[in-house]
Order: structure tokens, then C-alpha cells, then sequence
């Protein structure tokens, strides 16, 4: 593997290994030199984080066949969460490389327990998120077939009758822009794409806190507008 071997020269605790099939073997025997199993850890996920392209792409997947068996042990525990195997074989995918590419090494002791640990925390608080969302878009669908649809909300509705995920997404964002304006970014990178508030905050160009602010200001005027529109029904006549 020649990414493997360039790898070495900068990584010290990888230099020992005569190929990846060596250090994979090392990392996933039980026992050993933790400290030692520790240091490959750390170079790996330096690499992860700031190497080239194709030594990122090597380190990442070494760090995850290193901790296969602690990651198969999430995806065990928590399939049944997602509803569909390849779904949470995805998220749990997803969230291990979100922790590698997060992690504090200056912070952490043991990197392998660590990494294991904050996989699955990220991917309960992923899942929470998504339920919490969906909820929201329930309860917002309830209000809006028991309401009168203003002209922006029933063009909005025409444009969702389609089989394009894109086309969904942009009318959702134009709809939110009609009433938000600019931070409408913000609430469709939230609650669309599931990004975090401070990622929505960054694709926005403004700072974490600056974007919060916005963000939540921005949910308000949207909770407002459907508040309004929902006292608009007319009344039954008795």
C-alpha cells in the first residue's frame, strides 16, 4: 500500500510496521502495549485530519477496521433505533468519522476507548435530533391540513408533489426564505440536512454564536407565521 508507506515517513509509531495488514493485526489483538496501540491511534488520526487526500481517506479507514469489533458492538446495540440495517451500518459510519475528525488528541488519554465511546454518543444524539425533527414536521403537517393555505405556503405544496429530493429541498428553502429572508440557509441546513448549529453556521460564512442567534430568531418568525396562519381557519358555525 504506498499511501501506507509514505504515511510512515511522517508518523513514527507507524514506522515499526512492515504493512498496513501488520499494524491492522497489532491494533486488533486483545491485550498488548496500550500505550504503544495508543500512539498509532493518535498518528492515525492526525493523519485523518490534516494529511493529504488518499492519506486521509488510508488513515480513516485503518482506524475503523482497527476498531471494527468496539463499532460492530455499537451497530448491535443500536440498529433497531434507524429501522433499516444499511441505515444504521451508514450512521454509525457517519459518526465515527465525525469523532475522528473532531477529536481533541491533546484532551484524550485513551484514544481507542474514546473514539468507540463518542461514536455512540454522537450517533444517540444524531437519532434524537432526527426524532425530535420529525416530530416537528408532523406537528406542522397537522396544522397545516386543518388551516387555510396562503398563496406562498400552496405553491409550496404544489412543488413538494414531486419524486425529487433536490426540488423538495429547494421549495422548502424559497418557503422559508419568503419568510426569514437570508437566514433561511440557516434553517434548512438545520432541520433539512441535519447539520449542527454550528455547521449551518459555517456554510453561512457568520461565527458559531453570531449563527445561533440567527438561527433561533429565525425559528421564531417561522413558529410565528404558522401561529397566525392556524388563526385564520374560519370558525364552525354551530
Amino acid at each position: 500500500m504506498v499511501a501506507f508507506k509514505s504515511m510512515q515517513e511522517s508518523a513514527p509509531a507507524l514506522a515499526r510496521f512492515g504493512d498496513a495488514s501488520a499494524l491492522l493485526a497489532d491494533l486488533t489483538t486483545v491485550g498488548g502495549d496500550l500505550d504503544a496501540k495508543d500512539a498509532v491511534y493518535h498518528d492515525l488520526v492526525g493523519i485523518a485530519q490534516s494529511g493529504p487526500p488518499t492519506a486521509r481517506r488510508t488513515a480513516s479507514t485503518l482506524l475503523f477496521l482497527g476498531l471494527w469489533n468496539g463499532l460492530d458492538g455499537i451497530y448491535r446495540r443500536r440498529f433497531r433505533l434507524f429501522g433499516a440495517a444499511e441505515d444504521a451500518a451508514s450512521e454509525v459510519t457517519a459518526c465515527f468519522l465525525e469523532v475522528v475528525r473532531r477529536a481533541d488528541m491533546s484532551r484524550i488519554r485513551r484514544l481507542a476507548a474514546t473514539l468507540v465511546w463518542n461514536t455512540e454518543r454522537v450517533l444517540i444524539e444524531r437519532w434524537k435530533r432526527q426524532h425530535a425533527r420529525q416530530s416537528r414536521e408532523a406537528q406542522l403537517t397537522d396544522k397545516v391540513m386543518e388551516r387555510p393555505v396562503p398563496a406562498t405556503d400552496a405553491g409550496l405544496l404544489h412543488e413538494l408533489a414531486t419524486d425529487d429530493p433536490m426540488r423538495e429541498a429547494e421549495a422548502v428553502e424559497r418557503w422559508v426564505a419568503s419568510i426569514v429572508g437570508r437566514d433561511a440557509k440557516l434553517v434548512v441546513g438545520v432541520a433539512v440536512h441535519e447539520q449542527t448549529e454550528h455547521e449551518a453556521a459555517v456554510a453561512a460564512g457568520v461565527s458559531h454564536e453570531a449563527g445561533r442567534k440567527r438561527y433561533q430568531r429565525a425559528l421564531r418568525r417561522l413558529r410565528d407565521h404558522v401561529g397566525a396562519v392556524s388563526q385564520m381557519r374560519p370558525k364552525r358555525r354551530v
